[in-house]
């Protein structure tokens, strides 16, 4: 008896080939969303760096402000309104260039007019140009070092005593006194920001993507005992307007940023049109609002970030 070999019927073959489009769909759709989860988290973890390095400087910038700024010369101001303000510093040492950093110390002699180096402590020993202030930062001269045993700054001025010690700070050019570092918004067109985001930049450099707006408190000391009473609120108020007060007042920089994490997430829901953080050092309920000018603004997943850091180079009248 002969066998008689039957093949799959074409019913059984499309039901079969139904079955594993629908398996393959079903994996396809895990691996999809799975790649989806894996980009949103790189892209997070990426912003995240990206912010921890801007935020570092930031707080760096806000530890030099003031340093080799003589004392009648305000070193921070304000501008602004609405959650876009501009924020200046003014300071010799520069967290952004080695040219700026370290210090060095000379000895003012009477008969050859003359401040003489007596201990180098600068980070790049090209950087000539200095800008020489005593230990109350009274300005005395900005000037180029001079080869010489010791090397020198000429300057003559019959009111420095002899052998009187004053700091020199190196700077990048001739043309200031000091460093100006600036923060302000500029327009971002980063493809995983907000429609209308922005920039926070430092000197027109980029240092936190996707920000709405940010806010400036000023802690300050009002009866000088050494704590700090009561903050200004994205103005330099009466309290530490112009340089004495400032010198004499000012203790902290707290800065807040609103911007989101990740991308936009078409299934994620942002329940409300305003940020609000509880900062326990300012004691202050920092809240942004009027998220909803931004389109689809419940698809980011928004946040503040904070940076602070003590004014100590902004103190009565020595160096700290």
């Amino acid at each position: 008896m002969s066998l008689i070999k039957k093949g799959f019927t074409l019913i059984e073959l499309l039901v079969t080939v139904a079955i594993m489009l629908i398996v393959l769909s079903a994996v396809y759709m895990t691996y999809i969303s799975v790649l989806k989860g894996y980009k949103k988290e790189a892209g997070i973890g990426s912003k995240t760096i990206e912010e921890q390095i801007g935020l570092e400087l930031i707080r760096k910038d806000i530890l030099l402000a003031g340093i080799g700024i003589p004392i009648t010369t305000q070193p921070i101001s304000i501008s602004g309104a609405n959650d876009n303000y501009t924020l200046t510093l003014l300071m010799t040492n520069s967290a952004s260039s080695d040219k700026t950093q370290g210090y060095v110390l000379m000895s003012y002699d009477s008969i050859g007019k003359k401040f003489n180096l007596i201990q180098d402590n600068r980070v790049d020993n090209t950087v000539n140009n200095i800008v020489v202030l005593g230990t109350d930062k009274q300005f005395y001269t900005k000037g180029v070092l001079q080869n010489g045993t010791p090397k020198y700054i000429s300057y003559d001025c019959s009111t420095i005593t002899n052998n009187t010690v004053a700091f020199g700070f190196p700077l990048k050019d001739s043309t200031s006194n000091y460093e100006t570092v600036t923060y302000d918004l500029a327009a971002s067109n980063l493809a995983r920001c907000f429609s209308g985001a922005s920039n926070l930049v430092r000197n027109g450099m980029p240092i936190v993507n996707c920000v709405k707006g940010f806010k400036v408190y000023f802690g300050y000391d009002n009866n000088s005992d050494g704590t700090i009473d009561d903050y200004c609120e994205n103005s330099i108020c009466s309290a530490i307007n112009g340089a004495t007060n400032m010198y004499t007042k000012l203790k902290s920089i707290s800065v807040f940023i609103l911007t989101h994490d990740g991308g936009k997430d078409n299934n994620f829901n942002y329940g409300s049109t305003s940020v609000s953080y509880q900062d326990t050092e300012t004691g202050k309920t920092i809240t942004f609002t009027n998220l909803n000018n931004v389109p689809d603004y419940n698809r980011y997943r928004w946040k503040i970030i904070k940076v602070s850091g003590k004014t100590v180079n902004i103190r009565g009248t020595s160096y700290e």
